[in-house]
């Protein structure tokens, strides 16, 4: 799916982009997809925002970037057209499987992001034709891996290095974890589905109930389930 905002009424007006972004809040969360079937995030990104009006208007002002975050790359619309890759290691569009990606750190992989679609990765230089036509998603996907490949994300002090420490902490603290964890992501003893009834919905099987975090959890999130594990069901 390719990501869309509101068309502002013309290309000077200037409340275009808080537009945008105030659109996405208008509405508080009550609920948080947390299942392994669940968007890679719902807010989008306010990079995605400018280069989507940009796109819209005028679309020859993007370049096509084939590079990112010391990365050679290809981009594709989905998961399908990137299979001509499949020799190399393919990880998730969520921040676990991209907290998997940085600690194997290979020299080429593929990953898919959902909606905004696939990414082939290398660190060798890579002999490709430009496409003969651009869609978004070859200017989307370059803008994405910025971010999630980014410091403010998985420096010491970054997003998920420091939600990490306190989701471990809090499942460890109430004695549900019980396999092993990943920035984003929590297998959980299945009396945790309680929290499912509570805003936090999850994937459930009979061995446990798993938290899988999307990029756009916010802290006001993590301050909610915190205070409902605290209470208890």
């Amino acid at each position: 799916m390719t990501p869309r905002i509101k068309q502002p009424n013309s290309d000077t007006d200037l409340g275009w982009f808080s537009d945008a972004l105030l659109g996405q809040l208008k509405h508080n969360k009550l609920s948080y997809d947390l299942s392994s079937h669940g968007p890679i995030f719902d807010l989008i990104h306010p990079a995605l925002i400018k280069a989507q009006h940009t796109y819209i208007h005028s679309p020859q002002e993007l370049e096509l970037r084939s590079s990112s975050s010391g990365w050679n790359l290809i981009s594709y619309k989905d998961k399908s057209s990137a299979e001509i890759h499949s020799s190399v290691p393919a990880y998730g569009g969520f921040p676990w499987h991209i907290s998997k990606f940085l600690k194997d750190s290979p020299s080429s992989a593929l990953i898919h992001f959902d909606q905004l679609g696939s990414i082939y990765l290398s660190r060798s230089d890579l002999a490709k034709s430009p496409p003969a036509h651009l869609d978004f998603y070859h200017h989307a996907l370059p803008i994405w891996l910025d971010y999630a490949l980014s410091p403010e994300l998985w420096g010491p002090d970054g997003k998920w290095t420091r939600f990490h420490t306190s989701l471990h902490t809090l499942f460890e603290k109430y004695g549900l974890l019980i396999e092993q964890d990943f920035p984003g992501f929590y297998p959980l003893n299945p009396k945790a589905n309680y929290l499912a009834n509570m805003g936090f919905k999850g994937s459930i099987s009979e061995k446990n109930f798993t938290l899988t975090f999307p990029w756009d959890f916010p802290l006001t999130g993590l301050k909610e389930l915190e205070e409902v594990m605290r209470r208890g069901p």
